[in-house]
């Protein structure tokens, strides 16, 4: 009998002790010391997102926005989940994040850099080479241009604008090495169709300096004197800063002296016309007096 007891008191004891230890587990997550409240989810997020621990951290900022949905506080944690995604270089999730906020938080103060991270992450996500796919490059570009008209007394716009430059250069890359490349095999008009594009489709790329004044030189070459003339005084004027403008002022003088004089008609040769108007003219009235 006192063994039966014992037995019995024994399962008991471990089973109360199972039903404990999950009872435990399932209500304290991984700290195991009960139900957090919002402010304290929120702050265990916070010190991981603070020592760039972004994997962790973006784990911790779900638990908020996930358990506590109605808490004012959301909107911050959704933001930070966000950038806690994009430090940790997870870029389209990243967007897909900033996008919702902008969506389910329209009044967050995070609104108006949200909608400048989501073109910033598509741009980081889209591949470095210009030859590969640049679905999400074009996309980047359209988010961006429409965050600047939006929104242009934001202070990321400054930031902004750096990151369109660096999108319209990588996709304006393939253009421009093609039209160098038909510059070094001296096929001139091909030259000119592919620096037209990249002036045209990107004139705030770092390829659209370069491109203006290649032109120049393609049409130089072309003996296209006065275009050839035009876009080198437009290079000089509109990028007074670059380093190729010796090169510009080169091209220019040589433009001049190349150029073929203008023949000007001599004032002795205009008297001698009006002179034979003139006879010309008295003898037509005379014919037709006598007629």
């Amino acid at each position: 009998m006192k063994q039966r007891l014992f037995r019995f008191s024994v399962a008991f004891g471990l089973m109360f002790a199972v039903f404990v230890s999950l009872t435990l587990t399932s209500c304290g997550g991984s700290g195991g010391g009960g139900v957090l409240s919002v402010e304290e989810q929120y702050s265990r997020a916070s010190t991981l997102y603070e020592k760039n621990k972004f994997l962790e951290s973006s784990e911790e900022f779900q638990k908020v926005i996930y358990n506590y949905p109605g808490e004012t506080i959301v909107d911050t944690a959704q933001y930070y989940l966000a950038l806690s995604y994009m430090y940790d270089e997870q870029f389209q999730l990243a967007a897909v994040e900033f996008d919702r906020l902008v969506r389910s938080y329209p009044r967050s103060p995070f609104v108006t850099e949200s909608h400048y991270r989501i073109g910033y992450c598509y741009f980081h996500s889209a591949p470095k080479h210009y030859g590969l796919d640049q679905t999400e490059l074009v996309r980047s570009i359209k988010l961006i241009e429409s965050f600047i008209l939006d929104f242009p007394e934001s202070e990321w716009v400054a930031e902004a604008r750096q990151t369109l430059v660096g999108a319209n250069t990588r996709l304006s890359a393939k253009d421009y090495k093609a039209a160098v490349q038909y510059t070094r095999i001296r096929a001139w008009e091909s030259a000119l169709i592919y620096f037209q594009r990249v002036i045209d489709l990107h004139p705030t790329s770092e390829h659209a300096g370069p491109s203006l004044l290649g032109k120049g030189e393609a049409l130089y070459k072309s003996h296209k004197w006065d275009d050839a003339a035009l876009a080198l005084n437009s290079f000089v004027a509109l990028y007074p800063g670059s380093d190729q403008m010796k090169h510009a002022r080169k091209l220019l003088a040589k433009v001049e002296h190349d150029r073929p004089a203008q023949p000007i008609e001599s004032a002795d040769s205009s008297e001698s016309s009006d002179s034979t108007d003139s006879t010309d003219s008295t003898k037509t009235e005379s014919i037709q007096s006598n007629q």
